[in-house]
């Protein structure tokens, strides 16, 4: 759920405050951080292995690709619940 939160989170932000240039790049590089983080809590709660769980975050962790990422963590949550 968390994961989930933080992708549709950076896709706000994204669209709501960077502009392109090196405020944009500081700004994907912060929100995709927070996208790693989240993964990696929310692969933990689904008992992936440490290395399945650090894949998740390096995905989540590039722009776009982690949005996609974010979603289909949330969709798995969904599911389980």
């Amino acid at each position: 759920m968390l994961t989930a939160r933080l992708g549709v989170a950076n896709l706000v932000l994204l669209i709501a405050f960077f502009k392109p240039g090196a405020s944009f790049r500081m700004g994907m590089f912060a929100l995709g951080l927070v996208a790693a983080f989240g993964a990696w809590r929310t692969a933990r709660d689904f008992d992936w292995s440490p290395l399945a769980r650090a894949v998740a975050a390096l995905l989540a962790a590039i722009p776009m690709l982690g949005m996609a990422v974010c979603l289909g963590l949330l969709l798995k949550a969904f599911r389980e619940r």
